[in-house]
Order: C-alpha cells, then structure tokens, then sequence
C-alpha cells in the first residue's frame, strides 16, 4: 500500500478538478468545493491526530484526501483498486500454504497415536544438539508433549467412567445446554449495545461539530464510544466464556476450541455489526447529486470512506492503548501483589497467567482490522506492522515477568491447525464488505480517487478501454459470466477427483497397514514354532539320569598333578582342585 498508492501520492502532484462542461466532472468539482473540515489547534490538534478526524482527514492515512489524477502517466484509481486486490490475493495464497503445512502436521502427528509415548521417549530427541540451552529447551518440550498426552488421556479415562451414569449424563447435557442459551443472550445484547452505541454517538457528533472547552472532551469521549464499546466487550465476554467452560466438562484441547470458537464469533460479529451500522448509515435515505443524504433523520456524511477508515482508525488506536495498559496497570501489579501481599484473597486470585488463546486472537484481530482498513485507511498497515513491534516487546515482558507458565497444557500441533482454519474464516468475512465496497457502492462524489465513477470497479474497466482490440477483448472473456462458470465446474471435477483419489490413497495405506500387521503376526507365529521345534530337539537329545556308559579313561595330558590347584589361588594347601571336564555324551 505504502509503495503503489502513498509514497505516490505524496511525491506526485496532482491535476486540480475544474469546472468543465462535462456533468460528472463539474458535479464533483462542486461537491469537493463544499467539502471541508475544521482544522484546530492546541489540544483539539492531538484530539484530532487520536481519532483521525479535522486536519487528520486531510491527509495522506484516509481514502478521502486521495485524488482521481495525477501529473504524468501514474492512473492512481487503478493502482489504487489493484494494489488492495493484490494484498487479500497474497494474504489468502500464504495462508493457504501455511494451513497445508499445520494440516501436513498434525497428520503426521495423529499417526501411531497408540506409540504415543515410546515414539517421544525414543524418537524425539535431537543428537545434534551442542548448546546446553537448547538441550534443556528440548528438554522441556519432551515433558510438556508427555504431560499433555497423560493429562488428556486420563481426563478422558476419568469421564468416560463418570458418564456412565445417565443421571450424570443428562446432567451434564442440561449444564451445556443452558451455558450455550445464556452465551448467544451475551452475544446478542452485545451487539444491540454496539448498533445503539454506533447510532446515538453518529447523530450527536453531527450535531456538535462546534463543541468547545468541556465539550471538546466530551465529544471525544462520544466518537469513541463504539470503539470503546466493541473493546469493552472484547475484554469482558472473553472472561466469562472462560469461567463458565469450565463448567461443561470438556478436555483441555476442546476447551481452548470452544473457547476459540466463542471469542472469535465475538470479535467478528462485532465488527461485522458495527459495518452493517455504518452501511444503513452511509445508505440512509435519498441522497442528492453530492450522493450525500437529504433526509433530515440521517447523518450527514459527505465522504463515507473516510468515515469508515475513522472508525478503523480508532480501533487500532483503542486496542493499542488497551493492550499497555492490560500490562503495565493490570499484569504486573497482580503479579507484585501475589508475591508480596499475604491475603487470602491476592494469593486465591494468584499472579496472571499467559493466556495464548487471547494472545492469538489479539493476532487474528489485528489481522481483520488490517484487510477491513485496506480500502478505507491506506496507512493502517504501517501503522499496525509498528502497533505489533511494540506489542511484541510488551508481551514478551508480560510472558516472561508478570506471567507463570499455563498449568494446562495443550497439544500445539493442534491447536495451530484449528487457529489456521480461524484466520482463513476471518479472512473470507472480511473480504466480503472490501469486495462489496468496491462492486456495489457508490463512491463519495466530494472525495478518493473514485469520485468520477459509479462503482469503484470502473478504474478496471476503463484501463482495459484503452488496450488494444485482442487484449480487450481476451480480458472481457476471462471476466465474463460463461467463463467464470466453466472455471467453477471444473474447479469442482477437480475437488472432486482429488477427493476419490484421496480416498483411495487412504484405503490403500489401510490395507498396506493391514498387510504389515498380518506379515508381523507371521513372522512372530514362525518364530514360535522355531522355538518350539528347538526346545524338542534339545530335550530328545538330552540323556536320561542313570543310564551313562562306560567312560574312556583320562589321556596322559588330561591328569593333573598334585601340585596344579585351582587356578584362582596358588596356594597348595587351599581345598581339592576342580575336576577336569569329562563330556558325558557315551558315543564320543
């Protein structure tokens, strides 16, 4: 983004919009005339730098201060729509690679799970370590996996014993049952606070744009109120969800996945609930030539994708501050309290423990915020790439001051497979509003480097105009209806056929795991009756008691002389000597 669409803008002048004879051109000119803010100094100057509004939305971090042309060759809207379109296409073919590799993993890993803990014992350690550090990190790794596997397999040993019990059995069902109605009635309350939140603090900062003293603060505090509200529910809900899965009697791999699970529909179905706000906003009522609304009930917003890159923008800005603070006021001083204070209750509540679930999502959060601001805020993944090398160091303090080792441990290998399938959904969610934004709404006319067109798809179009005939013609074919439609069909036929071939492969590796099996069991069977067949030649060779033959007398060389005692002394006098060996077989 920084590379194609800012460094651009900022280096090449632009060519100012005039009137002209043209309607869409004199349209716009006139619609960018009346679009203007206010732009404070003093305090209002950093309260406009926290929330991205006033002489913020002027510059070069909204889509709004963005251009149609510029001096030269450089076409801006193309570059624009390309340069987004090619960061989710690069996003979603990493991703795709790094989830064959977790899945490549953890099947390699669910092999042989009934030598589980020989293939460790024997198999996995590493001869090539020199570095005492890494020998005892290994180390450490070797009796975390074994614990994890002892702890899960006894967890289900212990209820599967437990849930034998019908009684028990309903019991539990019925506890499920009630946490997951009392879990969607969070949800749902959830999301009616951030729609009123959303509603109330639009309308009221449109009617106080001329606040000042007091109610500059206030009107701070009323903007920020759905990204307070959304990072309030972020940080409580998740709590909750953790007390009360304790309750439902699952394993501890289960219960980070639920927990997951929970967490992320929270995440996203806030923001997804917070979008669909802002679009019944942006679209309310008739709008006039300026595509500005003109019902009196609606908000007035001029450049609807610098409102949305606002928002954006605030969330970054909230959930930086909120992970520092989580730190620094919260972490640490519960882990001095736990060390130093002596109450009953400090040392119940214990120091914090390093929770990688929420530590993930965090990642996964981030990530959503990044491929939502793409279109709306183009600096918003700068600003998180330096978001995340400062939250990395302060984790990084937290996990290795303020927070023990987790007391649960869990199986990674699949962990990072399920967090995988997590991003990939998140991503799939967030493409939708990006790819909507770009096919099926209507650019601002006051501002960004679309206000000439109807759709944002248009720079495409327009670009392919002036290709030659053969070019145009062939990208007109690739982007048609009957072409997309073969390409889906026979994308199936190929999911398809991979599948059987899949399958197949899967019941030939069984059949070879079978075959293996019965040659093992051959194998040993013929070793028995080696044995057997041994032990009866040994016995039918073995002379009876009583029935020795006559004995050949001793040779010259084989009588021992008085003097010629056990060799394990030389003392004559100690005990007789040992008796040569005569061999009792009477045919030698």
């Amino acid at each position: 983004m920084t590379a194609f669409i800012v460094i651009p803008m900022s280096l090449i002048s632009e060519t100012p919009l005039t009137s002209s004879t043209n309607s869409i051109l004199n349209t716009s000119y006139y619609c960018s005339l009346n679009y203007t803010v206010v732009e404070q100094k003093g305090i209002s100057y950093l309260l406009d730098f926290i929330q991205g509004t006033g002489w913020m939305e002027k510059t070069l971090a909204f889509h709004g201060h963005y251009v149609t042309n510029l001096s030269g060759a450089y076409n801006l809207p193309l570059a624009y729509i390309l340069t987004v379109l090619a960061c989710m296409l690069i996003s979603l073919a990493m991703m795709a690679r790094y989830t064959s590799k977790s899945f490549e993993a953890a099947l390699l890993n669910s092999i042989d799970t009934n030598f589980e803990y020989s293939n460790k014992v024997f198999g996995a350690w590493d001869f090539g370590l020199t570095d005492e550090n890494a020998a005892k990190l290994k180390q450490k790794g070797i009796h975390y996996d074994l614990q994890s596997e002892m702890m899960e397999q006894t967890f289900m040993r212990t209820r599967m014993e437990r849930l034998e019990n019908k009684c028990a059995l309903f019991k539990l069902y019925l506890v499920r049952t009630v946490i997951n109605l009392f879990i969607i009635f969070m949800l749902g309350a959830a999301a009616y606070a951030i729609v009123k939140v959303t509603s109330w603090s639009t309308s009221y900062a449109s009617s106080h744009t001329d606040a000042s003293g007091t109610g500059k603060w206030v009107l701070l505090l009323v903007q920020f109120l759905p990204s307070i509200t959304i990072t309030a529910c972020n940080a409580l809900l998740p709590l909750i969800f953790e007390l009360i899965v304790e309750l439902e009697d699952y394993s501890q791999a289960f219960i980070i996945k639920i927990t997951l699970i929970r967490t992320v529909f929270l995440r996203l179905a806030s923001i997804i609930v917070l979008l669909i706000t802002l679009y019944t906003e942006i679209t309310c009522g008739p709008t006039n030539e300026c595509r500005t609304t003109v019902e009196p009930a609606c908000s007035d917003i001029r450049c609807w994708e610098s409102y949305v890159g606002q928002q954006l923008y605030k969330l970054v800005v909230l959930d930086f501050v909120v992970a520092v603070v989580k730190v620094f006021a919260v972490e640490l001083p519960r882990k001095f309290l736990a060390e130093k204070c002596t109450c009953g209750l400090i040392q119940k509540i214990g120091p914090p423990e390093f929770n990688i679930t929420s530590n993930v999502l965090d990642l996964i959060y981030a990530q959503c915020l990044i491929w939502l601001g793409l279109l709306f805020c183009p600096i918003l993944p700068g600003m998180m790439v330096v978001k995340s090398f400062i939250i990395f160091f302060v984790k990084k303090l937290s996990a290795m001051v303020a927070c023990p080792p987790s007391e649960k441990p869990y199986r990674a290998s699949r962990i990072n497979t399920f967090f995988m399938i997590i991003l990939l959904l998140t991503y799939f969610l967030c493409a939708v509003p990006v790819l909507y934004g770009i096919f099926g709404i209507h650019p601002s006319r006051s501002c960004g480097p679309f206000r000439l067109l109807d759709y944002m798809n248009e720079a495409v179009e327009n670009a392919v105009e002036k290709w030659p005939l053969f070019l145009s013609n062939t990208y007109d074919l690739f982007t048609s209806a009957a072409f997309s439609g073969t390409v889906i069909i026979l994308l199936g036929m190929i999911i398809y056929y991979l599948n059987t071939m899949s399958k197949a492969h899967n019941q030939r590796a069984n059949m070879l795991k079978e075959q293996l099996i019965m040659e093992g069991r051959d194998k040993q069977f013929l070793l028995n009756k080696l044995q057997e067949q041994d032990q009866k030649s040994k016995e039918k060779h073995k002379p009876s008691p009583g029935k020795r033959g006559p004995q050949p007398p001793p040779r010259e060389s084989e009588k021992v002389s008085p003097q010629r005692q056990n060799p394990r002394t030389n003392d004559p006098d100690e005990g007789s000597f040992s008796p040569p060996h005569v061999v009792e077989n009477p045919e030698w």
